[in-house]
């Protein structure tokens, strides 16, 4: 990796309130650039962190994909068809 490169951590809304109840939260905002797409709030800008809200509302969350692998439905159109095909044969969320 460059170190001259930006990282980029993208999430919605819903996460981004909960950033400071994740584990070295801070140690992850001196790495990287928030990306955050409202889910369903638009996210508010905080002291420290860089970040820059996604104009775009985005309703399919990590949490969502793996709630249905774990309930065997379908995350077809959801995720890339060779993403899908991972998860289903790494059995991960089950």
């Amino acid at each position: 990796m460059d170190p001259k490169s930006d990282l980029y951590w993208i999430l919605g809304s819903d996460q981004w309130v909960t950033l400071s109840r994740w584990k070295d939260y801070k140690k992850l905002a001196q790495m990287v650039k928030f990306l955050v797409f409202p889910r369903p709030e638009i996210a508010q800008p905080r002291v420290g962190m860089k970040m820059k809200p996604i104009a775009l509302r985005f309703d399919i969350s990590a949490t969502t994909i793996r709630n249905r692998l774990r309930g065997r439905l379908s995350v077809r159109g959801l995720v890339l068809r060779p993403v899908e095909k991972s998860l289903l044969k790494s059995r991960f969320y089950r």
